[in-house]
């Protein structure tokens, strides 16, 4: 996936660069322990001048999402550190 981007938009002072936005979602791909999850259905108002782009999370164990509740930081650096 690396690959794709940086051929789109990757190139930068005549060099490759690839910046990862979201460290710990990217972790989570490989240790269970990072994050605490529920699962459920979320919908993002679009109607209401006021409100949009609130977020709306309802917990559903058979829903489309799965969101973070919860971190653990020491597990996080732990396998974060891990790589570099």
């Amino acid at each position: 996936m690396s690959d794709a981007w940086l051929k789109i938009a990757g190139k930068d002072f005549d060099r490759y660069v690839l910046t990862y936005h979201d460290p710990v979602g990217v972790t989570t791909l490989f240790n269970d322990n990072i994050c605490k999850f529920a699962r459920g259905n979320v919908k993002i108002e679009v109607d209401s001048p006021l409100l949009r782009g609130f977020t709306y999370f309802e917990e559903d164990p058979e829903g489309r999402h799965e969101v973070a509740y919860e971190i653990n930081k020491e597990e996080f650096f732990k396998e974060f550190s891990s790589v570099f």
